[in-house]
């Protein structure tokens, strides 16, 4: 079973008319016979393209730094035993720089695969109940809360989140009620149907 959006299958329930499979994007449901009944993919919403844009420009420019900067260190321990010869002072600085060059290199590179990662990251904020499951999503320009059902695995009515990338949000296994946090002290309760 493949999944969409580089995700896999991660919980597995077996419901009274087949075998239904999730990750936080994507719902799919096997029959008993094992023929293939539904595979939907709601893709999750991203950071804004010129907020990517960025996020890559400074990954590449971190990775640059730490290029160099390794470049600067492994030239500085070439020499230090040179150096050290002609004078013990003045190799312990030598060395140390070098150090100092290195633990650059390192944030550096470090910095570089954390900016690579936030602007290759989905926002994610999914939720499961009895009979269906709540994805985050994107439509138009908006994020969404969708209720998909995990008997047809379709969309049976979602929550406009306007620009909210990380709702903080409940939902009541049973009836299907979503308590989402709308402010600091403000509480918005969804029947969503």
């Amino acid at each position: 079973m493949e999944f969409q959006g580089k995700e896999a299958p991660r919980r597995l329930e077996v419901m009274e008319d087949g075998i239904f499979l999730h990750s936080d994007q994507n719902v799919a449901k096997f029959n008993f016979d094992g023929t293939l009944k539904f595979n939907e993919y709601y893709p999750a919403p991203r950071e804004p393209g010129w907020k990517r844009a960025l996020l890559y420009a400074e990954a590449v420019r971190a990775a640059y730094i730490g290029a160099a900067s390794y470049y600067v260190s492994g030239a500085m321990a070439y020499v230090e035993d040179d150096v050290r010869k002609e004078d013990a002072l003045a190799g312990e600085m030598v060395g140390v720089v070098g150090d100092a060059y290195a633990e650059l290199g390192d944030a550096a590179v470090s910095y570089a695969g954390a900016a690579f990662k936030q602007a290759n990251a989905r926002m994610k904020a999914t939720k499961s109940g009895r009979d269906f499951m709540f994805i985050m999503s994107k439509q138009d320009k908006d994020i969404v809360l969708l209720k998909v059902s995990k008997i047809t695995g379709k969309i049976e009515g979602e929550i406009a989140l306007g620009k909210d990338r990380e709702p903080i949000y409940a939902v009541d296994d049973i009836t299907g009620q979503v308590y989402y946090l709308t402010g600091e002290k403000e509480l918005t309760s969804y029947q969503v149907k």
